[in-house]
């Protein structure tokens, strides 16, 4: 089931909230859901550092799901929507863990978000397969790569410049 509909109720009924900016997203463990329209981008955990790489605006960092992120706010014309659960324990492998958990069952109920197919697919059609070959292929999964081609290439202004600029690290 790929209906992100159902991910964002189940989520906010968990604790889980929309955030429309980093300064929403808070610090330490949390679990996230990325979606643009009725598609469900990511689904992850770690530090909120991760999720907010992923937002507008901000400088591009490491991170897998960044080209599918950038992609899709460009082709399909609507911003992406933001989800965050805080994880709270005192203990931050207890956080870790408990977030670990709570992504396991999103995936298993509702799946992880696109596939490298998925977005290759989208790339396809918008030419930038046929611009950048196999350093597009490869941001699939090395998000460092994506990070490097927005720094170094037009590929982040073609698409909207979604993120400010590349990390240099």
């Amino acid at each position: 089931m790929r209906d992100a509909q159902n991910i964002i109720k189940h989520f906010q009924a968990m604790g889980g909230r929309e955030v429309c900016s980093s300064r929403e997203v808070g610090k330490g463990t949390c679990v996230y859901v990325v979606t643009v329209g009725n598609t469900i981008l990511a689904v992850g955990e770690g530090s909120t550092a991760r999720v907010k790489s992923l937002m507008p605006g901000l400088t591009c960092k490491k991170h897998t799901k960044a080209l599918a992120v950038s992609l899709w706010a460009y082709a399909a014309d609507i911003m992406p929507r933001f989800f965050v659960l805080n994880v709270k324990t005192k203990d931050s492998r207890r956080a870790k863990s408990k977030a670990k958990g709570i992504e396991k069952q999103l995936h298993q109920t509702f799946g992880s978000g696109v596939t490298k197919e998925e977005v290759l697919d989208v790339a396809t059609r918008l030419g930038l397969v046929e611009k950048y070959g196999v350093a597009l292929l490869m941001c699939c999964d090395d998000g460092d790569c994506y990070r490097l081609m927005v720094k170094y290439t037009d590929i982040n202004k073609e698409l909207g410049s979604y993120y400010s600029k590349g990390r240099n690290t």
